[in-house]
């Protein structure tokens, strides 16, 4: 099965059938424990939207939403009070199902259903605690019963997506040059690290998730250039001026 999600995560502007797998990180949110039909039959019943997050456990985007957006106060209990909420695991049998009966490209992707189970949004990117209880009310607020839906293909609004399609990562900006300045085989590591950057650098930061042999690592990437040579300077800059060592990709 190729599970490629080249899940990559903006840092600069933050920075099925029957069973959902259980994830393993805590989460303050209400996570319907059953399959999606059963939780469209229950949004519907209840009045209620219903909000499905499809993620994967290697995916670094995912992680870093669970661990701030989804236990942000007003997102989860934006979810709890309107919405009911379904996570679906893409590496699972069933989740791997949903994922291609709803075209799921990249990580994360969030699906927004009114309660007559029609589809309303879709979001293909990594979002802030602030982005995501923005869009949540939004529809909360709306007509639950008028779709006012993307396509299903639709492309991701910005770089903050990972796609999934084989087992190496690509990049989401194509003509760009990015400079890589870590990689890393713990999430965590990572997660550190990309934090200590953002108190030096106000240049865009990602995070690529890719394999070598056979194994998840992680790319921490700086800044966005159009022309290889200004990235190159870049690299020298970097070196000369704060002792960290980078090549352009």
């Amino acid at each position: 099965m190729s599970r490629l999600i080249t899940c990559v995560m903006l840092f600069a502007f933050l920075a099925w059938g029957t069973e959902t797998h259980a994830n393993t990180t805590p989460s303050n949110i209400d996570f319907y424990q059953g399959s999606m039909v059963d939780a469209q039959k229950k949004a519907k019943k209840e009045g209620k939207l219903f909000f499905v997050d499809f993620y994967a456990d290697w995916c670094a985007p995912c992680k870093w939403m669970e661990e701030t957006s989804f236990n942000d106060k007003n997102v989860f209990s934006m979810l709890n009070d309107n919405y009911v909420s379904l996570k679906v695991d893409i590496d699972e049998f069933e989740g791997f199902s949903l994922k291609q009966e709803y075209k799921v490209r990249y990580l994360p992707t969030m699906l927004i259903f009114n309660a007559d189970g029609e589809l309303i949004d879709r979001i293909e990117e990594t979002l802030s605690p602030r982005k995501l209880h923005a869009i949540l009310e939004k529809h909360n607020n709306g007509n639950p019963t008028r779709p006012v839906v993307k396509e299903l293909n639709a492309s991701p609004s910005s770089a903050r997506t990972k796609k999934v399609e084989s087992d190496r990562a690509i990049y989401p900006s194509q003509g760009k040059f990015r400079v890589q300045v870590g990689l890393y085989s713990d999430f965590k590591k990572t997660f550190k690290y990309v934090n200590e950057l953002k108190e030096t650098f106000a240049e865009p930061i990602i995070v690529l998730n890719d394999y070598h042999d056979g194994k998840i690592v992680y790319k921490v990437m700086i800044g966005e250039f159009k022309d290889e040579g200004l990235a190159q300077d870049y690299v020298n800059i970097l070196k000369s001026e704060f002792g960290i060592a980078g090549i352009v990709k």
